[in-house]
């Protein structure tokens, strides 16, 4: 994240490669250039305890397993549009129009992980 800061968004376990998903947050919180970068949360059996946790460290929305990944990519492009306004979002979605198979890769990559077929 350090290095290549080009990505629009984190969709996350509670676990990141063996790292707790807030201490990732915490490293991008820190950084000037990916703190307005919306990070999801991904968690089975969620209880509100969960939810109001995982809000109030700063998480920009959880999802529950199973989900739907379109609710995703849409928490993502709102939170991008409340953080770096329309233009940037209107701008990156013509980006992906170009290769329509990046966002259907995105989904497929989401579903795989996370089992969903």
């Amino acid at each position: 994240m350090a290095k290549d800061k080009n990505f629009h968004g984190v969709v996350a376990h509670q676990k990141v490669d063996n790292i707790p998903s807030l201490q990732v947050l915490a490293f991008m919180k820190k950084d000037e250039s990916l703190k307005n970068i919306p990070f999801i949360i991904i968690i089975e059996n969620i209880t509100k305890d969960d939810i109001d946790y995982y809000k109030a460290m700063g998480i920009a929305e959880i999802f529950e397993i199973p989900f739907n990944p379109l609710e995703v990519f849409l928490a993502i492009t709102n939170k991008l549009k409340d953080a770096k306004g329309k233009e940037v979002v209107k701008q990156i979605l013509n980006e992906a129009k170009k290769d329509k198979s990046i966002l259907l890769k995105i989904i497929e990559l989401i579903k795989k992980l996370f089992g969903k077929k």
